[in-house]
């Protein structure tokens, strides 16, 4: 068994504080296979190179290095904006 200091989801079933930042942690390592019981080794290089950027924590996940995706105001806006443009009109029902 892993120290409870270095799995995120022993962390976040420890914590008395239920932060947000300790559920996306523990939500990427589960991601990559971990549980409370194991952690997978490297889980920390695979979260880095998580590669579904359609997930809705991949801008907040963890272990980032600097310069990897982050979530921004004008990051999020650009894609509402891309995604608005390329779906269908709702059609109106009379």
């Amino acid at each position: 068994m892993t120290s409870p200091e270095f799995n995120p989801i022993v962390r976040l079933y420890d914590s008395q504080k239920h932060s947000l930042r300790c559920h996306i942690d523990a939500m990427c390592a589960h991601c990559m296979g971990c549980t409370a019981e194991e952690v997978n080794p490297g889980f920390r290089a695979e979260v880095r190179a998580c590669s579904a950027p359609d997930c809705p924590l991949f801008g907040v996940r963890p272990f980032r290095t600097k310069g990897q995706a982050s979530c921004t105001k004008a990051a999020v806006h650009s894609d509402l904006a891309t995604q608005h443009e390329t779906e269908p009109s709702p059609r109106k029902v009379s």
